[in-house]
């Protein structure tokens, strides 16, 4: 029974991950504020990275554990 208790946790577990992306927020801010910056439209000493708000939007789950996420930013 205990083996039975712990295969069953197993499998929900792994179910339940599989297809939530993965919290990661700092990754797109800084390559959106990197790339605005590279092409000259913001100075990162004027950018309040306190008041800036991350929203994922949409995601899909593609093969191997990859996601294709899209995040509304706003500086």
């Amino acid at each position: 029974m205990k083996y039975l208790y712990l295969f069953i946790s197993f499998v929900f577990t792994n179910y339940a991950y599989a297809q939530s992306p993965p919290a990661c927020e700092h990754w797109p801010k800084t390559m959106a504020l990197m790339g605005m910056k590279n092409a000259g439209i913001v100075d990162l000493d004027k950018i309040n990275e306190d008041k800036t708000k991350v929203v994922l939007l949409s995601y899909q789950a593609l093969p191997n554990g990859i996601f294709k996420e899209i995040y509304d930013i706003t500086y």
